[in-house]
């Protein structure tokens, strides 16, 4: 429970690198501990040729496990929702697919990279899993509790009492609740030119409860934006941090074309207040302009009014939405493969490998 929830994508970004420095730590140290080096060097085969091979075959191996596993949880979401692949979710996929195949191929690099320059297996062994523990298990943890302590969220007390005191006594503290309804039944008896609200031709109920709505969306989104912006300055934390650790890079992305991350998530909310505030204005005009009287709290509108009110249909997010917004670790993680291979270069260079 320590380590989270165990899903496909855990599997992925943290027990698989584990696997992957067992599979190679010893890569290379082996071959020298064994002398099997001296054979090597015999048949005429370069540094370079060498740790490509060594690279090729480990990643050939951990790239069909990825590959196999994702084959059966994508055919197993598909049976149980009943539903078939579109061209986004290929799109998706497939980008979520390489973003793992460039994180594998970075970690298999190093990993081996790492075996030749230990002085032996057993040290390769305890630095790789050392580097695993800081970068996959403490690092993010480290940094979300850094987002949280140098962006504190304010208390659910405190934002309550923030918006009540806002709608109460108004955004600026100078217009309170009551006489902004007072200035609107003025100006609604003045537009009609009648001095008593019973004598309107519309029912002043409905235009007040949506006058209201409207400034309580005012407050709303002042406070909810200030939340929203806090939220986003603690996820920079980490995604900022993507620059010294893959895993985070790919952890973000990962969410991100998986269409399960903050982002999304904000957006789903946005879009289905939207809809809430259509419904509302909608339901309100209605009973301000559909027939009823001011004080008729029994009038209802007939089944047919709702056949007029559209349904809330969510437009799931483009594949460049979902990217753009992880342009920065995209960014990170193609400079880690770069960084990765000039390793490996320097590596098959400046080493006696063979």
């Amino acid at each position: 429970s320590r380590f989270g929830e165990i899903s496909f994508s855990w599997l992925l970004q943290v027990l698989m690198p584990l696997f992957i420095i067992l599979l190679c730590f010893n890569a290379v140290s082996a071959d020298r501990e064994q002398e099997n080096l001296k054979l090597l060097a015999a048949q005429g085969i370069s540094n370079k040729q060498y740790l490509a091979g060594k690279i090729a075959a480990n990643f050939l191996v951990i790239a069909s496990l990825a590959l196999a596993g994702l084959f059966i949880q994508w055919g197993v979401i598909k049976s149980i929702a009943n539903a078939s692949s579109t061209t986004q979710d290929v799109w998706h996929s497939t980008a979520w697919f390489g973003v793992y195949l460039i994180y594998f191929f970075i970690i298999t690099t190093l990993s081996i990279a790492g075996s030749a320059w230990a002085a032996s297996s057993k040290n390769a062994l305890l630095l790789q899993v050392a580097a695993w523990v800081l970068l996959l298990i403490i690092m993010p943890k480290l940094t979300a509790n850094l987002g949280t302590q140098i962006y504190p969220m304010e208390q659910r007390t405190a934002f309550s009492k923030a918006l009540r005191s806002d709608r109460e006594k108004g955004i600026d503290g100078h217009n309170p609740e009551d006489e902004r309804g007072k200035q609107f039944e003025d100006s609604l008896l003045k537009k009609y030119g009648v001095d008593s609200l019973n004598n309107l031709p519309v029912n002043a109920d409905g235009l007040l409860m949506q006058a209201d709505e409207d400034y309580a969306n005012l407050v709303y989104d002042k406070h909810f934006t200030r939340i929203r912006n806090l939220i986003q300055q603690q996820n920079s934390i980490s995604k900022y941090a993507s620059a010294i650790n893959p895993f985070l890079a790919v952890r973000n992305l990962s969410m991100g074309l998986s269409q399960s991350d903050y982002q999304h998530q904000l957006k789903f909310v946005a879009d289905a207040e939207l809809y809430r505030r259509y419904l509302i204005n909608n339901l309100n005009t209605t009973m301000a302009y559909g027939g009823s009287k001011t004080g008729d709290w029994d009038w209802s509108v007939d089944a047919a009014y709702w056949e007029t009110v559209k349904d809330f249909d969510y437009g799931r997010p483009s594949f460049n939405w979902s990217v753009k917004n992880y342009a920065f670790e995209a960014v990170m993680l193609l400079l880690w493969a770069v960084v990765a291979t000039l390793l490996f270069v320097f590596t098959s260079h400046k080493m006696k490998i063979v």
